[in-house]
């Protein structure tokens, strides 16, 4: 017998299964914890700006993802909208790492590296940093 647990809320669901049979009864107690992940960025309005950089340069900055939940939270983070790319199709900004488990009560940095391969003014990106079953969406700005 398989039994599944979705939980709509973070809260204790308690329950008695009985099972009937031609013969017996049987009963078995049920407990579970709905709970749901919650993680907070840095800075907290998600907005990392890169100042002009000369054609062939580069330049990186970093953001925090802290993981208030007490347990580990996957994450990937997700391009949703972005500018002008590099020529040879190359994303203009990396991401490193772009997905990743951030331990209960943690913080893991990432990186993003920012390398134009020419002069452009419409350089930018939207990502939303995906956590299942999270409490309120996140989004960098960059």
């Amino acid at each position: 017998m398989l039994i599944e647990f979705k939980p709509f809320s973070q809260q204790v669901y308690e329950e008695t299964l009985k099972v009937y049979s031609t013969f017996t009864v049987c009963s078995v107690h049920l407990k579970g914890r709905g709970v749901r992940p919650e993680v907070k960025i840095t800075p907290e309005d998600g907005l990392l700006y890169f100042a002009n950089l000369l054609v062939g340069e580069q330049s990186s900055k970093e953001f925090e993802i802290k993981n208030i939940s007490g347990f580990p939270v996957k994450f990937s983070l997700i391009k949703k909208f972005q500018g002008c790319q590099n020529k040879k199709g190359l994303s203009v900004f990396s991401v490193i790492p772009s997905e990743g488990i951030v331990n209960g009560n943690s913080t893991m940095k990432v990186k993003i590296i920012f390398a134009p391969d020419r002069p452009n003014e419409n350089f930018f990106e939207v990502l939303t940093l995906d956590v299942p079953n999270q409490i309120n969406e996140k989004k960098i700005f960059i």
